[in-house]
């Protein structure tokens, strides 16, 4: 009876510490996109965020001239490759748009949740300078 009840602890224990799990990203995601005229909060990065534990939590944002390597140099920032980071293109067009996120956390700082936030780059062609201090401005506020 007491292996039962062991057993069945262990099984709960397990499975809370698998669900705690789920907030760490393997990809990048949408955070903050641009669409029909403004900027909106995208619902699956709010999930992502309402599981965080009450714990410390840090912000790191990049934001810069477009095509100038922000989603490479958050890449390298974080150990990771295009395939499980943030996307690199490799053309002139943009490869984020609005926002994106992704929430890790380090080897040496287990009670730290760091989320990584990439913006699209500024003094894009396609964009005014009025979108550009929004993205700004989003950024600055975010890693405040």
């Amino acid at each position: 009876e007491i292996q039962a009840l062991s057993s069945s602890f262990n099984s709960k224990l397990k499975s809370a510490e698998d669900e705690q799990q789920n907030f760490f990203q393997d990809l990048a995601i949408p955070f903050i996109e641009f669409q029909n005229g403004k900027f909106e909060v995208n619902r699956d990065a709010v999930k992502i965020l309402e599981k965080l534990p009450s714990r410390k939590i840090r912000v790191v944002c990049i934001a810069g001239p477009y095509r100038s390597g922000k989603s490479f140099l958050l890449n390298q920032l974080i150990g990771r490759s295009v395939s499980n980071g943030f996307p690199v293109g490799g053309s002139i067009n943009a490869c984020t748009k609005g926002i994106w996120m992704l929430v890790t956390r380090m080897e040496d700082e287990p009670d730290t949740s760091t989320i990584y936030l990439d913006s699209e780059g500024l003094g894009s062609v396609d964009k005014d300078m009025d979108f550009d201090a929004h993205v700004f401005a989003l950024c600055v506020l975010l890693s405040s």
